[in-house]
Formats: C-alpha cells, structure tokens, sequence
C-alpha cells in the first residue's frame, strides 16, 4: 500500500527477487493506482517511472525483464510502501 495516499499498490502474490535490492513485483494490484510516465533524466538509459496516482509522488521504476505472466518488473521504493 502506498505509504503516502494509502491504496494498495503490490501484492505479496505478484512480489519477486529480481536480484537487484529493490522490493519487485510484476504487476500492481491495480493499474489504476499508479501512473507510468516516460522518464528521460538519464539521457543514456530511459526508463518508465512509476508515480502515485493519488499524490503524484514517486514510487520507482518499471522495466521490461520482469517474469512471466506480464514480463515486467516493478522496482519500487520500499520507503514508498507501507506493508500491511
């Protein structure tokens, strides 16, 4: 759940290790939560950042080596969750 506005983001169904660090998921709980937009600040790698629909703060990332069934992977924040 977003530790911000509160509506859940992630479940522990969709929760991966993606190896990386960072608390992976490959799908929101619900798309309309969250808000992907296109992130060019590092001129050499684009990337999607993922913004709470509510508040608009930002949560992470999404890329596109996650696994099966979305093959997305959702690198979000843990500061940025509130687990229940």
């Amino acid at each position: 759940m977003s530790a911000i506005s509160g509506p859940p983001l992630s479940s522990s169904d969709t929760k991966f290790d993606s190896g990386t660090g960072w608390p992976s998921f490959y799908a929101p709980v619900d798309p309309e939560h969250v808000i992907e937009i296109t992130d060019t600040s590092i001129p050499f790698m684009p990337r999607v950042e993922v913004v709470d629909r509510k508040s608009g703060a930002h949560l992470g990332h999404v890329f596109d080596d996650g696994p099966r069934p979305t093959g997305k992977r959702y690198c979000i924040n843990a500061a940025a969750l509130k687990v229940m």
